[in-house]
């Protein structure tokens, strides 16, 4: 491989780059914003305050008559009212409705000027907008940058009719945004119609706000591609200085010399970055929306900071080349070769990083995912309760669901946050005999206890009862099957019990049956709106598609990416000590030097170049000294080959054409 064909790798891997940063950049802006509506966009664009309140537990009667109030206050004082409430449609699509009560129209009009297709609406309370392209029934569409990037979300804005019958939360929870000017004066004003109506808590509204991440790694990135892509251009600029020389002798002018060289040489590279930016614009956009066209100019300004670049770069080494060099002498390539030298060492340093950071991160994925296919084979049977009316007859039910005889239920109680020294869980004989069935004899309720701990004190995990305590010696880890974001315990202290101590959240049921039949059991106590169920698997999958694959793509991804952009480094630097060192090394070969002794020197320069980066890792970054040298060991390792490799390919050459001086 040619250097000018790494050059056009990296072209190619830097139009990637930029693009894909804006990409993310303008869709994640849309997602923030129209995810976000309710509680932080508002305030932007209309300059307006925020005050927020939190009404739980309250009839929807008695919430009817407090929204009628409310509308009523926002009307003749200019206020804005906003909520917004999420409905799941089916297990992997969520639809996120934002009600808003805006008499001027700024949020729509807002919308339609940025995000808005075929909109015919000109209020709100005149029908609804979607991001729903499909939907058939609205008003009115909303594009974002690519609507692929929305993913199942669907994003849904309309009035206030009908929200408190369409109020799906099981509590009737409702946050209001009320947007005013006088913050003061707001709060009297909702103090009195809510007084002896609905009881609310205000809340903080820091708490909301909400903040992109920014992803460095990415930038990291970038940095190496473009200065591995500096060196490849300053080498083919030096490769042309005989060439340059002989042209100038035959009498071409400076600008036929521009035109025959620096001109094609510009020209191919800006025409790979502008193809490949089109490409992936046809293939990720490929939308002329209003966000669309303005993701296109963010495209065509990276273009034209390219463009610009490169020409800068071109006209500066025209300038310096155009003078006329002595065909005979030699050309230097001693100062790129320490430039390149340097860079690859500093890749090094960061890449020890790099892999020390994912080495960690590939544990808490692979650990993650285990978790996850162990869950998966038990809740794959089961019933998850994902949301309950919080009220006493809910008690009542909890007790009729727990008389089942398949219902799993556990309560990790040393991941609740809660203050016990040993490890502790309370469960049910469903649960505990999934893991063993040599405790089936033993009646509820019951302690066992790990032998580790028959020293301790054992009173509290009794949790008030009267219960026998057993001493067992199998060791076991249990698994939290009710919780996704909570993993395994291992070695607790066990409460078996079949009743008390659990809340729905701690419930799974048997999917044998269909919902209708848990439903019906409780249905005098708690309605079919004031019990949801949803597969259990199905919960679980849901969080593993969005939350550990994306992590392991970009974990692999970006590991490769440096792994590319340091393999690329080594093979510049060994070309560029082969444009160096040529005709010694030919001579030695031909005075019958071994290949040891004629490498030895570039082996002994590049391993000795790794105790910088060990150092800096080690002592001053604090990283693992093992991890460390297991990194570094890699990609010595990668090198010796690499090189080795090139070496081979290099003593091929005859030893003729190297003493005439070709390269």
């Amino acid at each position: 491989m040619k250097m000018k064909k790494i050059m056009y790798i990296l072209v190619v891997l830097l139009s990637i780059l930029t693009f894909s940063i804006s990409y993310t950049n303008q869709n994640r802006e849309d997602v923030s914003i129209l995810g976000s509506f309710s509680n932080n966009q508002i305030s932007k664009v209309t300059n307006k305050k925020n005050y927020r309140i939190l009404i739980m537990d309250e009839p929807k009667k008695n919430n009817q008559k407090f929204l009628d109030e409310l509308i009523s206050l926002c009307q003749d004082n200019d206020y804005i009212l906003a909520t917004s409430q999420m409905i799941n449609i089916d297990t992997s699509t969520h639809k996120e409705i934002t009600y808003i009560y805006d008499q001027n129209n700024l949020l729509l009009d807002y919308l339609n000027k940025n995000y808005g297709y075929k909109i015919k609406l000109k209020s709100f309370d005149d029908g609804y907008i979607t991001t729903d392209l499909s939907d058939t029934k609205t008003n009115g569409y909303l594009k974002i940058t690519s609507q692929s990037y929305l993913g199942d979300n669907i994003y849904e804005y309309t009035g206030f009719d009908n929200f408190i019958n369409k109020l799906e939360s099981v509590n009737n929870d409702i946050i209001y945004n009320i947007y005013g000017n006088d913050l003061e004066k707001l709060s009297k004003e909702i103090n009195n119609i809510a007084q002896g109506l609905i009881e609310y808590e205000v809340l903080d509204d820091e708490m909301y706000e909400e903040s992109m991440p920014v992803n460095l790694d990415i930038y990291i990135i970038i940095v190496f591609t473009v200065i591995a892509l500096l060196i490849c251009i300053i080498n083919e600029f030096l490769r042309m200085k005989k060439e340059i020389t002989v042209m100038k002798l035959m009498g071409y002018s400076k600008r036929n010399l521009f035109s025959n060289l620096f001109s094609q040489f510009v020209i191919k590279i800006i025409f790979i970055y502008l193809f490949v930016n089109v490409i992936l614009w046809l293939i990720m956009v490929r939308n002329l929306s209003i966000r669309g066209l303005s993701f296109l100019g963010i495209v065509i300004l990276n273009c034209l900071i390219f463009i610009i670049i490169t020409v800068i770069i071109t006209i500066c080494a025209y300038l310096l080349l155009v003078r006329n060099i002595n065909i005979k002498k030699s050309l230097n390539y001693n100062g790129l070769l320490k430039i390149s030298f340097a860079f690859k060492n500093v890749i090094i340093i960061l890449l020890c990083l790099v892999l020390f950071y994912s080495l960690a991160g590939a544990k808490e994925i692979f650990n993650e995912t285990r978790l996850y296919l162990a869950k998966k084979n038990i809740s794959d049977d089961y019933y998850l309760i994902e949301n309950m009316v919080n009220n006493k007859n809910a008690y009542k039910a909890i007790e009729i669901l727990l008389k089942q005889k398949d219902t799993l239920a556990c309560f990790f109680y040393s991941e609740a946050n809660q203050e016990t020294e040993l490890p502790y869980i309370i469960v049910n004989k469903n649960y505990l005999n999934l893991y063993s069935d040599k405790y089936k004899d033993i009646q509820a309720p019951a302690l066992l206890v790990p032998e580790a701990y028959k020293d301790e004190a054992i009173e509290q995990y009794k949790y008030g009862t009267d219960c026998k305590v057993y001493y067992v010696k199998g060791h076991h880890t249990y698994l939290n099957v009710v919780n996704n974001m909570r993993g395994e315990i291992r070695y607790p202290v066990i409460l078996l019990s079949n009743k008390d101590y659990y809340s729905w959240s701690h419930l799974l049921l048997r999917n044998d049956k269909e919902p209708a039949y848990y439903h019906n059991l409780v249905a005098d106590y708690v309605n079919e709106n004031e019990m949801r169920l949803t597969d259990a698997s199905e919960s679980l999958t849901i969080m593993f598609r969005y939350y550990t694959l994306p992590l392991l793509v970009k974990l692999v991804t970006y590991i490769g990416i440096y792994l590319i952009v340091y393999l690329t480094t080594i093979y510049m630097y060994m070309m560029l000590y082969f444009y160096q060192n040529a005709k010694e090394i030919s001579i030695k070969k031909t005075l019958g030097y071994s290949f040891f002794d004629r490498y030895k020197d570039v082996y002994l320069i590049n391993f000795g170049g790794y105790l910088l980066p060990f150092s800096i890792n080690v002592f001053l970054l604090k990283i693992n000294i093992f991890t460390t040298l297991a990194v570094i060991l890699f990609l010595i390792i990668c090198e010796v080959c690499i090189e080795s490799i090139m070496m081979k390919k290099f003593d091929h050459k005859t030893t003729v054409n190297l003493l005439k001086g070709s390269e």
